[in-house]
């Protein structure tokens, strides 16, 4: 049972005033008209989604996943309008903790509830089943008016937040348990009494099981099923919602699930799933869709976990240091907003702003160019450079487009050719690692292949400039379903031993414990030798991307080739030859798009000439 109240002097120590302060001000929000508190509850649930970027985040790609059919507009809708329900239910809370009886019935419509009652009857207790909708706490204080009610619940880890809650919550109830008080809830149940508890967050651990719930497998707590089984209660689902009118609750209570607990407690939990995911079709913007109901989950298809990036709050970005970037990452933010051609436009004229003005880059570009084409001559040779800066330009913009453009825009622009070599390897069960370049298209095109092609992740560079890096990992985590660090092996392998695709351009110069000396363009290079041994690690077919933007400016192309047959073979110095040789042969179809700013020649042995110098 929840321990005795504590007396509130206790929680006088500068260290709970500014919770304090909140709690004053939640208090005397539950004073106001009830129409007021909802417009308020709004406004916080615009507030709280602009500021809560991880649980934003997490609310986004459950509802991506659980709601497939909805397009990327709609999505968004539902996404605002649940944090706007959200905001609402500070409100609820604060009205469920502190409002009077009358108060709430006026606003209470209650259906089934002689459900509930002919269950007490029997005498051997209810297990009242509910979810974490929004009105949670609202709707189990309204259900406490009417009949006997003990509460499961889970401290926050605040003393005093939680001592105020326990408090709220005991207006309706008579005792609390904590989730491990087991012996608490059965000892009710005996005494005929009604236990409530919502079993639908992620729950890992021997009493966990894999249940559908919007199709994909979740983990679910069995708690039901072993407390029925020992109790005899009565199982009987609860779900408050908030009608829509925003006016009044409807408290719905179904009959008593017959035939539970099942044999299997895998039954059970699907069972209870499918019950609160009718409800979550009902009003989709109240379910809690912030929190990480999928943690722990294989998803479907072998995806790992949904949650698996970890984001760092952009407000921890906020020093003059990083005010320059922000101001340029708001214009390129805004330029999204134009046309897609008049965006290559604007980047033709950056690219030759930055070919005048960045002049070691310039001097990159121009030595790389001169060693792996020695048979253009000298005028043709610059132009080539001021080709490739007006190419970068354009990728600024594109990468930009690639962030943040509506996803309906951004499938206009290419689709995949040979997208099956792609699914024919990834049949064989092995994954797959889909081996690139460093293209000045390479954004935008593989979050255009990622909108047709299978799921995959991503391995990336990191930036050393945080907020930088942490705008491009949220850029690139639009198609990639997690971005791994370059050193990051093991992770790799881990995707491909869950039969997805890896997305991986490892054409830079590497350090030489990766790396070996290979001719490119007849050169030799530093270069990774990773690919080989990765897919001789994992036994991933390998299959080449080559991104292209058309000449006429209309789009990209988007080439998979079939997997690479007999690779890798026991030489990994050969292997990575013959992808420079495949990597050459599309570079020179468009050479102004290929990255020569980079020095792809440097870290060589002291025998060779440093170009760069």
């Amino acid at each position: 049972m929840s321990d005795p109240k504590a007396a509130f002097h206790e929680f006088l120590a500068p260290r709970f005033w500014l919770v304090w302060l909140g709690l004053a001000a939640l208090r005397a929000a539950s004073l106001l008209p009830f129409g007021a508190q909802i417009w308020l509850g709004r406004r916080l649930g615009a507030l709280l989604y602009r500021l809560l970027d991880t649980r934003r985040e997490i609310a986004r790609r459950n509802i991506g996943r659980c709601f497939p059919g909805l397009d990327d507009g709609a999505q968004l809708a539902l996404l605002k309008r649940h944090f706007g329900s959200l905001g609402i239910g500070v409100f609820e809370t604060a009205l469920a903790w502190w409002a009077s009886d009358a108060r709430l019935a006026a606003r209470m419509n209650v259906t089934g509830l002689e459900h509930l009652e002919l269950a007490l009857a029997r005498g051997n207790g209810v297990i009242l089943l509910s979810a974490h909708f929004t009105a949670m706490d609202l709707g189990g204080r309204m259900l406490g008016e009417r009949i006997a009610l003990d509460v499961l619940y889970r401290p926050l880890g605040h003393p005093l937040f939680d001592e105020v809650m326990r408090r709220g919550r005991l207006r309706a109830a008579r005792k609390m348990f904590t989730k491990g008080d087991l012996r608490g809830m059965l000892r009710s149940l005996h005494e005929g009494r009604a236990v409530w508890f919502a079993p639908d967050q992620a729950h890992s651990g021997p009493n966990s099981v894999l249940a559908p719930f919007f199709s994909i497998p979740a983990p679910t707590n069995t708690i039901a099923s072993r407390i029925a089984a020992k109790s005899g209660a009565a199982v009987i689902p609860f779900f408050p919602l908030r009608e829509r009118d925003d006016r009044n609750y409807h408290l719905l209570i179904l009959p008593a699930l017959e035939n539970f607990p099942a044999p299997q407690p895998e039954v059970d939990a699907a069972r209870i799933n499918a019950l609160i995911e009718e409800q979550a079709r009902i009003a989709p913007e109240q379910y809690l869709w912030i929190h990480r109901r999928f943690k722990g989950s294989p998803g479907y298809s072998g995806e790992p976990a949904m949650y698996s990036m970890k984001r760092q709050p952009l407000y921890r970005f906020v020093g003059p240091r990083y005010w320059s970037l922000w101001l340029g990452i708001g214009a390129l933010r805004l330029l999204v907003l134009f046309p897609y051609r008049w965006q290559l436009v604007f980047g033709r004229r950056l690219g030759g702003f930055m070919h005048a003005t960045m002049r070691r880059r310039r001097d990159y570009a121009s030595r790389n160019i001169a060693v792996c084409f020695p048979d253009l001559d000298e005028a043709a040779q610059r132009s080539l450079v001021r080709c490739h800066f007006a190419s970068l330009g354009m990728s600024l913009f594109e990468t930009g487009f690639a962030w943040w453009a509506p996803l309906a825009r951004l499938r206009t622009l290419g689709h995949p050719e040979g997208l099956e070599h792609l699914h024919a390897a990834l049949e064989r069960g092995r994954g797959a690692i889909l081996l690139t370049g460093h293209f000045t298209t390479l954004e935008l095109s593989s979050l255009l292949l990622t909108q047709l092609a299978p799921p995959l992740d991503a391995v990336y560079r990191k930036n050393e400039n945080p907020l930088l890096d942490e705008i491009t990992r949220r850029g690139r985590e639009r198609g990639a379903q997690e971005t791994i660090p370059k050193e990051s092996v093991r992770s790799m392998l881990k995707t491909l031993r869950r039969k997805k695709a890896l997305w991986y351009a490892p054409d830079q110069s590497y350090r030489r414990k990766q790396s070996a000396l290979v001719p490119f363009f007849g050169e030799p290079a530093v270069s990774s030798t990773a690919t080989s041994q990765l897919a001789r690690l994992s036994g991933a077919p390998v299959v080449p991307f080559l991104p292209l933007r058309r000449a006429d400016g209309s789009g990209y192309r988007l080439i998979l080739l079939p997997a690479l047959e007999g690779f890798p073979s026991d030489d990994a110095v050969a292997d990575t030859l013959r992808f420079h040789r495949l990597l050459e042969g599309h570079i020179r179809t468009a050479p102004e798009q290929y990255y020569w700013v980079h020095r792809r020649f440097k870290g060589r042995p002291p025998e060779y000439p440093d170009i760069y110098t």
